[in-house]
């Protein structure tokens, strides 16, 4: 089943190696809906092999990812108990950083904003309306 989801590391990824030496990475992502009394958190375990584990192995906890990958259950039996387990796993195919709450600040666009009021007087003293006002934009 393949999906999409953003949301929260919950710790530090921790990356490992395979007996061939491929690099696997395990992290959990956790993914908020609602608002005040109606919030709901899903802890999305993930995984990612190759060159994407160790990218993901950068990220560190409380950054905000994007993730899109397959859902599967992985089953096994517990040493202790004997009884059979099963959990939902996502194999991450893409994984980056979401900048949705980010703050915006330095050369970015969005920091340049202007004050909505000056623009339109700026706008204003620069309209091709023929008359020459005496007023300054500001």
């Amino acid at each position: 089943m393949a999906l999409a989801f953003s949301g929260n590391l919950t710790r530090d990824p921790e990356l490992r190696y395979g007996q061939t030496g491929t690099p696997w990475v395990t992290f959990t992502v956790a993914e908020t809906r609602g608002r005040d009394d109606n919030k709901k958190t899903t802890f999305w375990e993930c995984k990612a092999f190759g060159d994407m584990a160790e990218h993901v192995a950068e990220f560190s906890k409380r950054q905000r990812l994007i993730v899109e990958g397959s859902a599967e259950t992985e089953q096994w039996e517990d040493k202790d108990t004997g009884k059979k387990r099963s959990k939902i796993v996502v194999t991450a195919w893409e994984v980056g950083r979401s900048v949705r709450f980010d703050p915006i600040v330095g050369d970015a666009p969005a920091a340049k904003k202007e004050d909505a009021q000056a623009a339109k007087a700026v706008q204003a003293a620069f309209a091709d309306d023929g008359e020459i006002e005496d007023e300054e934009p500001f």
